[in-house]
């Protein structure tokens, strides 16, 4: 009766689980690998050993605004003449196929493809979906090839040394030589939740021959005419999944705001989507410093509705401050949202505030603001109006300050502190005193 009992609980609890999609990701490549070195010594395999082969470059890793593979790693470098490399990843034979990639043309050619899907036999012979890059007027072109047929180009002329994300759809379709390919491009911010109904190209659906399934990526550099027809560029972020949501949208982000408030600012951002997703990172730059991680919100992992975080940078000097949100997948990949400028101002008036902890043991906080150059003294005293100690007396610009009080040689009691500032401009006195208690 027990195991019968243990039985039906767990299918009740199995059955009352929602319907829950998990990531579908069959490929993340970031290029992570040092600088300088092939391909071919970092995972990938070549089809044959030609004299240059595509290198990983440094400082090339290409951004894209709420793009999970973004900003991470190095990039791969093609140029016109060298070596073809492919990786595999678990060979596909129904529903869609979607690779999506981060491309930076500096030089278009002709005809020539730089990309492309292949059967997991990994021949080159097997191009069943080919991404080309032509020389246009004003930039260059993306072009769409099904096997071998002629590529079809895009209407959107795209400008040169400009990061494109581009989707790629291979679907499998129930027949004889009718699967279809696809091609969208997008340029930052713009990332939609869902498949757009307008491509960049296609649907196409020449009649090729189809393959029994696609299981490799490739990277091409021609070969046949050196120069002429593969276009040079920087390759990045590819991802390969079987939902739109895979390959370009783990999280879209809608907005990223702040809000100052005296010293505090709030910063507030607003989800649509999120799959998989782990964390928020806070990154803070101030003025004439490097970026630093300053907190972090735990994401929503999975959601379908709009979500929304905020998170507050307190006690800050007046200034300008510029933050972004690292946002952290589960697999550990992440990409970097838009940055938000911010300005804590110069405080408007003199002011000190009551002291923090209080009461306390053995030490203390207390924080003034100085809304112009003066001459400044803060002291502390005790009950019978005798000075313990002087804690500044020195001139100071405008801004915020916070003194730490340690009282440990001091007697339990009320003590007063009090801050004296004269405007070094106008000879304007301010002063202004408060109590505080020790406890030991």
């Amino acid at each position: 009766m027990k195991k019968f009992s243990l039985l039906f609980l767990f299918l009740f609890l199995f059955l009352s689980i929602p319907n829950i999609t998990y990531s579908q990701l069959l490929l993340s490549e970031n290029f992570n690998y040092p600088n300088g070195t092939a391909l071919t010594s970092n995972g990938w395999s070549p089809f044959l050993n030609f004299v240059n082969p595509i290198l990983v470059g440094t400082n090339n890793g290409l951004s894209y605004t709420g793009y999970v593979n973004s900003g991470i790693g190095n990039a791969a470098i093609i140029k016109g003449d060298g070596e073809d490399v492919y990786r595999s990843f678990t060979a596909q034979s129904t529903g869609n196929v979607y690779a999506s990639f981060l491309v930076n043309v500096t030089i278009p050619r002709g005809d020539g493809d730089f990309f492309g899907l292949l059967t997991s036999t990994h021949s080159l012979d097997s191009r069943y979906l080919r991404a080309y890059a032509k020389a246009v007027t004003g930039g260059w072109s993306l072009g769409l090839g099904k096997s071998f047929e002629a590529p079809t180009y895009g209407g959107s002329i795209l400008a040169l040394n400009t990061t494109y994300l581009v989707v790629l759809k291979y679907t499998f379709v129930t027949g004889v030589n009718n699967n279809i390919v696809t091609a969208f491009v997008f340029s930052s911010p713009n990332l939609p939740t869902v498949e757009p109904a307008v491509t960049e190209i296609g649907p196409l659906s020449p009649a090729n021959a189809d393959p029994t399934n696609v299981g490799c990526v490739v990277l091409r550099q021609d070969t046949t005419v050196p120069g002429q027809y593969t276009p040079d560029l920087v390759i990045d972020g590819i991802r390969v999944g079987k939902t739109w949501n895979d390959a370009p949208l783990p999280v879209e982000l809608s907005s990223f705001t702040s809000n100052v408030n005296g010293r505090n600012i709030q910063l507030n951002w607003l989800t649509k989507t999120e799959k998989n997703s782990d964390k928020f990172v806070i990154e803070r730059e101030a003025i004439g410093a490097n970026w630093e991680a300053i907190g972090s919100v735990k994401a929503a992992v999975l959601s379908n509705s709009p979500k929304n975080y905020s998170y507050t940078d307190t006690k800050l000097q007046s200034g300008k401050y510029q933050y972004r949100l690292k946002m952290v997948d589960n697999d550990g990949s992440f990409s970097y949202s838009s940055i938000e400028a911010a300005e804590v101002a110069v405080p408007k008036d003199f002011a000190v505030s009551q002291n923090y902890p209080n009461p306390f043991n053995p030490s203390t906080k207390i924080d003034y603001q100085v809304p112009v150059d003066a001459k400044v003294i803060l002291e502390v005293y005790n009950i019978a109006g005798q000075k313990v100690v002087e804690l500044v007396n020195q001139e100071q610009s405008a801004g915020y300050y916070t003194v730490d009080f340690g009282a440990s040689k001091l007697s339990s009691g009320v003590y007063v502190y009090r801050l004296a500032a004269s405007d070094k401009a106008t000879g304007n006195n301010f002063s202004s005193i408060k109590k505080m208690m020790l406890l030991k």
